[in-house]
């Protein structure tokens, strides 16, 4: 091969069009392929090395992975190597410890008992001590080896970017209520969004036999949201040979075994002597209704956890433990390294590990940092071990999390004047979660609050960012008086541009006040019925509706208020006042609208009757899936956590669309029908977007 022929950009183009197990290949073809390939593959790597998983394997792309396990991780020898190798390449950087909930469904066997004899026998009695689970145990201990870490962090001479994950598992987990979509098609957004995103054969496979499916129910797609996936053994069709499969069926041997393991088996028949077919199994899907019992037979149920469930959740906490704590002191002993890291991007983080990262010697091992983000997940339970050596897992109210993150938020981020970029939000629950338990629900509340309540009652208290010129809140409620507060408050520091991504308001809409209803009358004479009779109230002109008068605190009237271009005065309405004093630049919104909140710190002025929407056709279905799986299914008392509401009135929707030219739905068509398959209308229904 001629080298020094081709760009790198070239090479580029053609791995865009590969799996990332082919790019890996394509790699070994010649040295001058491994050189421009590898400035590809290795440009953003992201090691999940310590990700727990009973295969001992990883393939999440575009992530560069090690297999790894008791004996073997990303940080020994050969770990080190790769790091020497392959770290110049390296420009963003990031690291994952998460609990799997597929591996979690069937956590390894352990010896918690001896056997003894006696002159009448054996019997089994409980050991003296705990005992741990060797996988993860191994873990913790090569996570407590900080100097191999630091080593290998010391082979980053050019990285610019930083990333970290740690899911405990001690948030929302969604067991059995799952959609045939989110059992096939498993996407999650990578840790550098930006990053050119290379698929491996697993997503390609699973993509296949969705768009298979999709292609079956084309004819009847409300049927299709309501199927099931289901498993069973090819021996229960005799009839079938090796020669009619490739006919029925898409190629898929790389199809991750985990959503063979979620499909609901069926026990056709007896096995016969012989069969024609040797397979592992058969993947359809029905439309035919599950059993409530089945539904909930399925190895992972989130209240009713097992002992060996809830131990492994705990030996993985303390694993992740010392990870974090190695990881933050591997980045401190390597100032030269990371001197001059800009961004730093921490998502799926379960909020219990807040307060390890608040220490300010790692905060300052990081001078050079301009963009930080946050992504949470609010954790549902905690977990102890009792001394009687079981493990227990007491329910804790979500929005407690919030009083961490606001001190962190404070303590470690607000004084640092080199951070111009913060993105500060949730990453479970709201409209991007997954089931019907989940779906556009467990909605929290926006983190510039050190409490839920201090967030409806002390606007005051609010946290400030005086050297951040960008500003995003991400996938949270507020109610609309503190983001009018937020906006006043923030018009004495820097910032230029305010993002609210996935934000609601409490307000809900109320639709035009209904003629009042006649009182019942007593027989008089036809004409004096008409003294009786209350005044109407004036009908709306339907064609100037959207000039206002809007209600109070609505998204229109919240625009008119902090908009840093048109308001509705604009267009001659008499409702709209002067503009407010503000150095925003612009504000951005991604799928905004309203959330409804049940505390009682709200009146029932501002908490309305929910949305006027017609019932979904497959409302019926939903609904008893919903009451199907409640038994099993995690639930919170938190009143402070927020439900989105998918609706928005028309003549809002105008109004926004006319003056500051604000869409409603979502881009991404693909994103917005799986709502449905949730039980939801099509995302993005009574959300807007768009740049004022």
């Amino acid at each position: 091969w001629p080298p020094g022929r081709f760009p790198t950009e070239l090479y580029e183009e053609i791995a865009s069009y590969l799996s990332y197990d082919d790019v890996k290949s394509m790699r070994l073809v010649c040295r001058e392929f491994d050189r421009h390939v590898s400035q590809v593959l290795f440009r953003t790597v992201v090691v999940n090395s310590y990700s727990i998983d009973l295969d001992q394997s990883v393939s999440l792309p575009p992530f560069l992975s090690w297999t790894n396990g008791h004996d073997s991780n990303a940080f020994d020898v050969h770990g080190l190597k790769v790091f020497k190798m392959f770290g110049p390449h390296i420009i963003q950087f990031g690291m994952s410890f998460a609990i799997q909930q597929d591996t979690l469904a069937h956590p390894p066997d352990k010896v918690d008992t001896e056997r003894h004899k006696t002159y009448w026998g054996f019997y089994k009695w409980p050991l003296r001590h705990y005992q741990r689970f060797d996988l993860v145990a191994g873990l913790e201990i090569t996570a407590d080896e900080t100097y191999k870490m630091t080593a290998a962090f010391s082979h980053l001479p050019k990285v610019q970017e930083l990333g970290l994950s740690i899911d405990s598992g001690l948030g929302w987990l969604s067991g059995p209520d799952k959609s045939i979509r989110s059992i096939i098609v498993r996407d999650s957004p990578p840790m550098f969004g930006t990053s050119t995103v290379v698929h491996d054969r697993r997503y390609k496979a699973q993509r296949q036999l969705w768009g298979f499916l999709q292609e079956s129910y084309s004819d009847d797609i409300e049927a299709f949201r309501k199927a099931a996936l289901h498993r069973t053994e090819l021996w229960a069709f005799p009839n079938l040979t090796k020669v009619d499969v490739p006919d029925m069926l898409p190629e898929l041997q790389y199809l991750d075994p985990s959503v063979v393991e979620d499909a609901h088996l069926e026990s056709l028949s007896s096995k016969p002597q012989s069969s024609s077919v040797h397979s592992s199994g058969l993947l359809f899907a029905s439309t035919e209704s599950v059993s409530e019992a089945k539904q909930c037979d399925h190895p992972l149920l989130p209240r009713i956890l097992s002992q060996r469930q809830k131990e492994w959740l705990l030996e993985t906490e303390w694993a992740q433990r010392a990870f974090l704590s190695s990881y933050m002191l591997s980045v401190m002993d390597n100032p030269a390294t990371f001197e001059n890291i800009h961004a730093l991007t921490l998502v799926d983080l379960s909020s219990r590990f807040l307060s390890i990262l608040t220490r300010s010697d790692f905060w300052n091992a990081l001078p050079a940092l301009r963009r930080v983000s946050f992504g949470i997940i609010a954790d549902w339970r905690d977990i102890v071990m009792e001394d009687s050596g079981f493990v227990d897992m007491p329910p804790i109210m979500p929005t407690s999390s919030m009083d961490t993150f606001h001190h962190l938020l404070d303590t470690m981020i607000a004084e640092r004047k080199g951070i111009e970029s913060l993105n500060i939000g949730w990453t479970s629950g709201g409209e991007h979660a997954t089931g019907v338990h989940a779906r556009n629900k467990h909605l929290m509340p926006t983190p510039l609050w050190r409490d839920s309540k201090a967030s409806v009652q002390a606007l005051s208290e609010m946290l400030l960012f005086p050297h951040v010129k960008h500003l995003t809140l991400s996938n949270c409620w507020m109610t609309p008086p503190a983001l009018v507060a937020l906006v006043e408050k923030y018009s004495t520091a820097k910032l230029l541009k305010l993002t609210l991504d996935s934000v609601s308001t409490t307000v809900l809409p109320s639709s035009h006040p209904a003629p009042n209803v006649p009182p019942a009358l007593q027989g008089n004479p036809p004409a004096l019925h008409v003294l009786n009779l209350q005044a109407q109230p004036p009908p709306l002109d339907p064609l100037a509706a959207w000039k206002g008068p809007h209600r109070g605190f609505s998204w229109p009237d919240i625009l008119d208020r902090i908009s840093p271009g048109a308001t509705l005065a604009d267009y001659v309405s008499s409702s709209s006042r002067p503009n407010q004093n503000t150095t925003l630049d612009e504000i951005e919104l991604k799928s905004c609208g309203y959330a409804k909140v049940s505390s009682g710190d709200f009146t029932r002025q501002e908490v309305l009757d929910p949305s006027p929407l017609p019932d979904l056709p497959n409302a019926k279905f939903f609904d008893a899936r919903f009451k199907a799986l409640a038994p099993v299914m995690m639930e919170t008392r938190d009143v402070y956590m927020g439900e989105i509401q998918q609706w928005i009135p028309d003549t809002e929707l105008e109004a926004m669309d006319i003056v500051w030219g604000l869409k409603s739905g979502w881009e991404n068509n693909e994103e917005a029908e799986a709502v449905e398959f949730d039980g939801g209308w099509k995302g993005g229904t009574g959300r807007v977007s768009g740049i004022i």
